[in-house]
């Protein structure tokens, strides 16, 4: 794979791709289609996914409608009440958010819907996006959290922009009507099999889905482009240890793909987890982040610093597919070269294919080839091993996520 080849990739291939769309499926079948013309065998396997539609969405703030969209997966209905601009979730103002619509100026966190469901609070109104930025779109979100039998509020977002304005009107008077509808939609995971000698697997994967306002270029096309690189560069080298490719999909609606992958009989023979997820952005250094034990922590930041590769090396998990298999037991390590937010913001129009630099991003799969060609020979120096502290910090993680069939529907 040769940079003009990478860069033209990057420039077709970004668009925007959220889970269970007709533009996800058309990316996955790109890849089926480059995978087949390699001697790799190749599979699509078909998940389930929540899907949503809007009827209506409106915010009405004494007589000014905002602009505003569902988070779906919440409640539905109108809501009419007293705002309240929620500063800090603390119980000091609990009492405060019951009965009124409370503005938030972040995202919905499972922890902060808790507190809010037990406060009383009648609806809830969340806030994307930058004041300083030009343009006020809106994120399309949707909930990736078990509720667990609390009072489903309706939800909705607006742009930080109006947020701001909002908080300098206190005690307004809000009405919020959220009107969705729900189905079952469905999306894939791609797997592309390169046998080696051993029955013991090392499984590579990378999300290839975006979220609704982005083109994904860095997160996370640049991944998935390297689990193309990792197919062409080892279909034509031995190797001890089997490999196996996925490219999972709805990684961001809460690691649908990779759950579905892990959650099933696939895992058996696993016995190492590689996660793509952000490589190639002009600025920023690599991070790799150990989610097995500190054998493998010391073992990446030697391995890193013999390549004279400046990079952050920790020992923990990450918001990423490798959660997954950190979860169901599978030790994992997880690569990505972290961009300055002021450069490239994930999640939205700043997504770009100007932010990815194909040298760079040709650069970061050299070297993750490169580490899996150790990872995958017969005398790799230390043992796949998943420590408590890796352990916990997954099931932590967990107990919040919606794990397939979407357990609390």
């Amino acid at each position: 794979m040769k940079q003009r080849e990478i860069k033209k990739m990057i420039e077709t291939l970004s668009f925007v791709r959220t889970s269970g769309s007709e533009e996800e499926e058309r990316l996955v079948r790109y890849f089926e289609k480059e995978l087949n013309a390699l001697p790799v065998k190749t599979r699509i396997v078909p998940f389930s996914v929540p899907g949503y539609r809007t009827r209506a969405a409106s915010l009405s703030v004494e007589g000014e409608e905002i602009p505003c969209r569902p988070i779906w997966g919440f409640g539905t209905g109108l809501a009419e009440g007293e705002l309240y601009y929620l500063r800090r979730a603390d119980s000091c103002v609990k009492r405060a958010c019951r009965e009124r619509i409370v503005l938030i100026d972040g995202p919905l966190r499972a922890s902060l819907y808790d507190f809010l469901a037990e406060a009383g609070a009648l609806a809830v109104i969340a806030s994307c996006g930058d004041a300083s930025a030009e343009g006020s779109a809106i994120d399309q979100r949707a909930r990736a959290f078990t509720l667990k039998g609390k009072k489903k509020l309706p939800c909705a977002m607006i742009h930080v922009k109006d947020t701001v304005r909002l908080v300098h009107r206190a005690a307004c008077r809000v009405s919020l009507r959220v009107e969705y509808d729900s189905f079952i939609a469905t999306s894939h995971n791609l797997i592309a099999e390169l046998p080696g000698e051993s029955e013991e697997r090392i499984d590579i994967c990378a999300h290839y889905d975006s979220t609704f306002l982005s083109r994904g270029s860095y997160d996370n096309l640049s991944g998935a482009l390297a689990l193309l690189y990792l197919a062409e560069h080892f279909a034509s080298r031995p190797h001890y240890r089997s490999l196996r490719l996925i490219f999972c999909g709805s990684e961001e609606v809460g690691l649908c793909g990779s759950l579905q992958y892990c959650a099933s009989d696939e895992l058996k023979g696993a016995v190492l987890n590689i996660n793509l997820d952000m490589l190639g952005s002009l600025m920023g250094a690599v991070e790799a982040i150990s989610c097995a034990d500190e054998r493998m922590e010391k073992y990446l930041s030697s391995f890193l610093k013999h390549r004279r590769i400046p990079a952050s090396v920790r020992l923990g998990i990450r918001s990423s597919d490798s959660t997954s298999f950190t979860y169901f037991g599978v030790p994992a390590v997880s690569f990505a070269r972290y961009a300055p937010e002021h450069i490239v913001r994930i999640h939205t129009p700043r997504d770009l294919p100007e932010q990815v630099g194909p040298a760079q991003l040709l650069q970061d799969m050299r070297l993750v080839a490169a580490f899996t060609e150790k990872a995958a020979a017969v005398d790799f120096p230390v043992p796949f091993v998943l420590c408590d502290k890796v352990k916990k910090e997954s099931q932590d993680h967990m107990k919040r996520c919606r794990m397939p069939p979407f357990a609390d529907e």
